[in-house]
């Protein structure tokens, strides 16, 4: 299954247009097919372990305290 790009963005937070640039100087490992862009699961699993950093804590909601 493929997943669109718009989609990738909507899901990371990161802007289309960026993903897209990355994605045409070949820093994100993705799919092209006929112009359209587009990733694996496992590529998008990759590319948010790329930019995630590790062992970071989750957010305190502080409302609640």
């Amino acid at each position: 299954m493929l997943i669109p790009l718009a989609e990738v963005a909507g899901r990371t937070g990161w802007s289309e247009r960026s993903l897209l640039d990355d994605c045409r100087a070949g820093v994100i490992d993705h799919v092209c097919r006929k112009g359209s862009y587009s990733f694996t699961r496992c590529q998008l699993d990759a590319l948010i372990a790329r930019y995630t950093v590790a062992g970071s804590p989750e957010p305190v909601d502080r409302s609640r305290a």
